[in-house]
């Protein structure tokens, strides 16, 4: 939980927001763990070629490349 800090003196409770370097960290493993989970999906879909498991890659494709594009719309803005 991030306790919200008073805007005019920039003093915070409890954590202070992500640094710029802990941010691109936190972007950089999201985005490698999903590559990693893209990766183990098309593995898995080679060796078995069921229509049901096609169907099923082919939505999780969707919710990934929509991840993808939020995260890169929200590398442009911070970065």
């Amino acid at each position: 939980e991030r306790a919200v800090g008073d805007s005019l003196t920039g003093q915070y409770i409890h954590n202070p927001p992500l640094s710029h370097g802990q941010l691109q960290f936190y972007t950089c493993m999201y985005l490698s763990g999903l590559l990693m989970l893209f990766s183990l999906l098309i593995d898995v879909s080679s060796e078995i070629p069921s229509n049901q498991v096609k169907k099923m890659l082919a939505e999780h494709q969707k919710i990934i490349n929509s991840q993808v594009r939020v995260l890169l719309i929200f590398a442009l803005f911070v970065f």
